[in-house]
């Protein structure tokens, strides 16, 4: 029974492709609409450029507070 309810499951590509874009994603496309540098977004948000760079790649994500304060920088542009 367990190899049949593996079968019914969703493809996990599938559903990744069918979901909005990712944070890593979106970091890339909202500096690049701006015309902006990583070290100038690094700046803007109090950050190395390396912290920044991670965030970008997806090598780490950032914590909620960050999100937060990154989501209100990102208003004043």
């Amino acid at each position: 029974m367990e190899g049949r309810a593996m079968k019914d499951q969703p493809d996990l590509k599938d559903i990744e492709q069918a979901l909005p874009l990712k944070l890593p994603e979106r970091l890339r496309r909202m500096r690049g609409y701006h015309l902006m540098h990583q070290s100038e977004v690094a700046a803007l948000l109090h950050m190395d450029r390396s912290t920044y760079a991670y965030y970008e790649t997806g090598a780490s994500q950032p914590s909620l507070s960050c999100l937060l304060y990154t989501s209100d920088a990102a208003d004043e542009l």
